[in-house]
């Protein structure tokens, strides 16, 4: 008798409506609004800067996929960031070892020092699973989420108008998010071209972007992703930030209630964000309109320079 063995196998598009299946399953959206469809993967796989085929490696045992790992690159600031994991029914069977060890290797022939990868703060086997592979934890998050149909109105100063994202905005919108987020842990700056594809895929429409606008500038924005149907469509708030030149006049708070608004239109009545448990002038912004605590990811870094 042939005893079962786990193998990799580099993703390839025949396998797109399979691959997304096994990412619904690992990552517990089967059934939920959240749910993955091929269509919206396939969009993910093609984002600017990705090589589906190169960069994505899936994992079998005895013939059914069992799990994968996906490289998202942030060259900018040396690291790349390891999504994925094994189906329960098929961990320690040396899967998830095989994946890291590979993609450990592939983030070192691209170049990155670092690579980083999350985990569900109860999900304590895949975090174990990542000490032993030489991972250490480093951040802490925490999700946050937000029930309603409706929210406050937003308070703008003189000068600076809300409306949705428009074509034309990409370059502004880039340069005050890079100039907001500059510096902090795990950002990596994004390219013209990146902040254009965005608004482009079914989920993270230009309608879902508020940005509150100082002549032609971006001085706020907030940017939402949509998922499901009404009225059970989830709401996700993706990034939020005031340029460093505007900052201090409440426009924060102002441009998180403009995407809430969005979401809302858009049929959302479930709100989510992640924010670093270290922030907490941001936390006290999201809980003073309503947002609790619904749970937390740990972040783990390995050194790819080491050895």
């Amino acid at each position: 008798m042939t005893t079962p063995q786990p193998h990799l196998h580099a993703f390839s598009w025949d396998r797109l409506d399979e691959f997304t299946a096994l990412v619904n399953a690992v990552q517990g959206m089967e059934g939920t609004p959240a749910a993955l469809d091929p269509a919206f993967m396939a969009e993910r796989l093609r984002v600017p800067g990705m090589d589906a085929e190169a960069d994505c490696m899936l994992a079998t045992f005895d013939g059914t996929l069992a799990g994968y790992t996906l490289l998202n690159w942030e060259l900018p600031i040396g690291s790349v960031v390891l999504e994925g994991g094994v189906l329960p029914e098929h961990r320690r069977r040396g899967l998830g070892g095989m994946l890291i060890s590979w993609a450990k290797e592939r983030g070192r022939e691209r170049g990155a020092a670092v690579a980083r990868a999350p985990s569900p703060e109860d999900d304590a086997g895949h975090s174990e699973a990542l000490r032993r592979m030489g991972f250490a934890e480093v951040r802490r998050y925490v999700v946050l989420r937000w029930a309603g149909s409706t929210a406050p109105v937003a308070a703008l100063p003189p000068g600076i108008v809300a409306r949705r994202f428009r074509a034309g905005d990409a370059a502004s919108l880039a340069e005050a998010q890079n100039a907001a987020f500059g510096g902090q842990w795990g950002f990596s700056p994004n390219t013209v071209e990146q902040i254009a594809y965005s608004v482009g895929m079914s989920r993270t429409t230009a309608e879902g972007v508020a940005v509150l606008v100082s002549g032609d500038d971006v001085a706020a924005y907030c940017s939402t992703m949509t998922a499901g149907e009404p009225p059970a469509a989830a709401g996700s708030i993706l990034m939020l930030g005031a340029h460093p030149r505007h900052q201090g006049l409440g426009l924060g708070r102002a441009a998180l209630l403009e995407g809430m608004r969005l979401l809302l239109e858009r049929g959302a009545r479930t709100i989510e964000l992640t924010v670093d448990a270290e922030n907490s002038t941001a936390r006290q912004l999201y809980e003073s309109v309503g947002f609790q605590r619904a749970g937390g990811r740990r972040w783990f870094e390995a050194d790819l320079t080491a050895g």
